[in-house]
Formats: structure tokens, C-alpha cells, sequence
């Protein structure tokens, strides 16, 4: 880790502690930790008012800071063009497939159960001392190690059908696998991708255009008959994505 950003996680820790919050790094921050691989974009979860602890972070760190009530998440612009999120752990309901969460606060074991895959219900509890606690929950070290992409529960492609991009795009980018269970939910999940609004669908798209290795996203996406559940007049089969 560079020691800019650990100094950076200290100064949030002592912060936390001086102020009677428990703060913890979440997400793909820890996961890639874990595969030594570079990830500056720190995301902190706060058991209790995230908003609050924003604000006191925000001074301490003279940084711009952008609340979303809503959600109980903030984003702070730092001066060295680096950025902060930082959530209030949570609970999510959803009340029916395809549509946004509603949301509760909720512990740290909580927020990690609702996140879309094991490897990345990873988090580190910040100590004053420096002596971070690794919390892992859903066993996602185990499927790191295992190079397994895993989903949590047998509705969270249906709650949510974007997690289905997000799987593709990890299986690819680690060179990862959907183990058996998560494939069968997933393949679920594609019948509701036609309730998603333009707008998400359009996002979750433009994210598999990000990768690395697009086509083999794309023939991945075909493989699974994701394709199809996004518009099945295509003959998709018929396309060359390396061309395209």
C-alpha cells in the first residue's frame, strides 16, 4: 500500500475513534489488497450516522464534500484530486425485481451480506494504532484464493440485474470463474434485465465497454444468453465482436 494512503486510513481511523464511530474500508479496496493489485479508490462504510462522520472527515481533510441523503453516502473531493465515498453501513429491501433499494441502516455484517459477490464483502475495520482488523464474512478470501465468482444469495441477480455485467467483467478481468450456483442464478436474473430503466441498462453496457478485454465480455455475455434477454430479434450468434 503506498504511504500516502495508509497515512491517509490512520488519520481516518484516529478521527473515527476520537469521535465514537467504528469505520472500515469495504470492496474492491481489500479485494484487490488481497491479488496485490494497484486500487486507489477507497470506498469506508461507517456503522451509524455515515453522513455525520463525512462532514468531521470532510474538515479534517479540507476536502469538497458532496452528501447524498438519499442513500446515506458521501463523496469527498480531496485537494490532491483523489476522492472519498463514504456509506452508512445498510440494509437493502427490494420490493420488486429490477427497482432501486430501499434502504436502512444497518451493522457492518449486514451491509457486507448485501453486497453482489463474496470477494467483494471483504473489509477492514480501522484502528487507532494501526492494528486494522480484516473482517470476512461470506468467506471471500476462501473464493479468491479459489478464483471463484460467487454470489450471495439466490435473488441478487433478480433484485438486481446490473450485478449480472459486474459478474462478466470480474470473471474476465481476474480470470476468475462463476461457480456453478451463481451461473444458475444469474441465468435468472436475465428474464428481468427487460425491467431495468434505459439509463441503467445503458451504464451497466458502457462498463463492459471499459474492460480490458472487451470481446471476450461480449462473447460471454452472448454464452450465457444475456444478449438475447437484452433484445432477442439479434441474431447475436451471427455477430463478430472482434469486428465490431
Amino acid at each position: 500500500m503506498p504511504a500516502a494512503t495508509r497515512n491517509l486510513l490512520d488519520r481516518v481511523a484516529v478521527l473515527a475513534s476520537k469521535n465514537d464511530f467504528h469505520v472500515y474500508v469495504v470492496g474492491g479496496f481489500v479485494r484487490d489488497l488481497l491479488l496485490q493489485i494497484k486500487n486507489l479508490d477507497i470506498d469506508l462504510v461507517v456503522e451509524g450516522d455515515g453522513l455525520r462522520f463525512a462532514q468531521l472527515l470532510g474538515s479534517e481533510l479540507n476536502a469538497k464534500i458532496t452528501p447524498h441523503t438519499r442513500f446515506g453516502t458521501s463523496v469527498l473531493d480531496l485537494e490532491d484530486g483523489s476522492h472519498l465515498d463514504v456509506a452508512t453501513a445498510r440494509l437493502e429491501i427490494y420490493k420488486d425485481p429490477a427497482a432501486l433499494p430501499t434502504v436502512q441502516p444497518g451493522s457492518i455484517r449486514e451491509d457486507m451480506g448485501r453486497r453482489d459477490f463474496s470477494i467483494n464483502s471483504l473489509a477492514i475495520k480501522l484502528e487507532p494504532d494501526g492494528r486494522h482488523l480484516f473482517l470476512d464474512f461470506n468467506q471471500g478470501k476462501l473464493d479468491l484464493e479459489q478464483k471463484v465468482i460467487r454470489a450471495l444469495h439466490p435473488k441478487s441477480f433478480v433484485d438486481d440485474p446490473t450485478r449480472i455485467f459486474r459478474a462478466i467483467r470480474f470473471e474476465q478481468r481476474l480470470g476468475f470463474a462463476l461457480n456453478q450456483e451463481t451461473k444458475t442464478w444469474l441465468e435468472a436474473g436475465i428474464p428481468v434485465i427487460e425491467k431495468l430503466s434505459g439509463h441503467r441498462l445503458f451504464n451497466g453496457l458502457v462498463t463492459i465497454f471499459m474492460e480490458k478485454d472487451v470481446t471476450a465480455c461480449l462473447w460471454r455475455l452472448q454464452e450465457l444468453g444475456v444478449m438475447r434477454g437484452i433484445e432477442p430479434e439479434i441474431y447475436w450468434e451471427r455477430i463478430d465482436w472482434q469486428k465490431l
